[in-house]
């Protein structure tokens, strides 16, 4: 049911840990030698896991719960995809495998985008420790005929469900990214409740990226919730995001601007946006 993009470099698992930071020539070198790079600092607790953004963890206490399904929310333009892969590429770097399905863009596609950030993502696809996956032309028949009132969505929810499942378990995947899930669901809350309790899959956290406003009734069903915005504030454009839900977790709620630079998200001081964003 998916097209597989990534790059299979059958090779054996030799790895690094380093106990610094290193640069996306350092990490090319690692990954010419085929050698699996782990950050080794400040490991994160056994319950919760570090999403790629610093800000984001400091404002849930050290970041995700393990094994929650999260949304990600925000218009065309806020960063959705880049988000995705700061997350990915964090866990590579805490030797956590991860999977992302692209839905609405090639995934050789993706990687040329992911390219333009310094964070090494193609890098860790080609060493293994991601896989970038396409949504079949199978499942968008399917979708197509539940749409036209043809097929049964608990069907079509359980297909999807086990193949990703089966993907999951051959690869030893803890980390998954839906990216953008828009085109596999119906806006149905039973359709919604049905989907996200089948793809709720021990021990690998979720990520749901969503375009806004079609989908905010996710957030009434996931472990928690994250909202992406863009805007004006005078002449300058601001990207900002905040926590909106954080089920069984303590979380900070305000608002905390933002830019993507070649580091990908990169929070901004108080003040500092105005200037950043010019």
């Amino acid at each position: 049911m998916f097209q597989v993009a990534s790059v299979d470099c059958d090779a054996e698992d030799i790895i690094g840990i380093t106990n610094k930071g290193v640069d996306e020539k350092f990490v090319s070198l690692c990954q010419s030698l085929k050698v699996k790079i782990i950050d080794n600092r400040e490991k994160p607790s056994a319950d919760k896991i570090r999403t790629g953004l610093d800000c984001l963890d400091k404002m849930t206490a050290g970041g995700l719960k393990r094994g929650g399904v999260y949304s990600i929310t925000g218009r065309p333009g806020t960063g959705l995809s880049t988000f995705a892969a700061l997350f990915l590429a964090a866990g590579a770097r805490f030797g956590e495998k991860g999977l992302i399905i692209k839905t609405d863009t090639s995934a050789a596609d993706f990687l040329v985008d992911m390219d333009a950030f310094d964070i090494g993502f193609r890098q860790y696809v080609n060493a293994g420790m991601i896989r970038v996956i396409e949504v079949s032309d199978k499942v968008r028949a399917m979708k197509y005929d539940l749409i036209n009132g043809k097929g049964d969505y608990r069907m079509y929810i359980t297909r999807l469900s086990n193949e990703i499942m089966q993907i999951i378990s051959k690869a030893g995947i803890t980390r998954l990214v839906v990216d953008t899930v828009n085109p596999l669901i119906i806006p149905n809350d039973d359709f919604i409740h049905l989907f996200i309790s089948a793809i709720r899959y021990e021990g690998v956290t979720t990520l749901l990226m969503a375009t806004a406003p079609s989908y905010e009734m996710l957030e009434a069903y996931v472990t928690g919730s994250i909202l992406l915005e863009y805007g004006y504030e005078g002449d300058s454009m601001v990207r900002k995001l905040t926590i909106t839900k954080m089920r069984g977790a303590q979380f900070t709620s305000r608002w905390v601007y933002y830019t993507i630079d070649k580091s990908g998200f990169r929070a901004l001081k108080e003040g500092e946006y105005f200037k950043e964003n010019r």
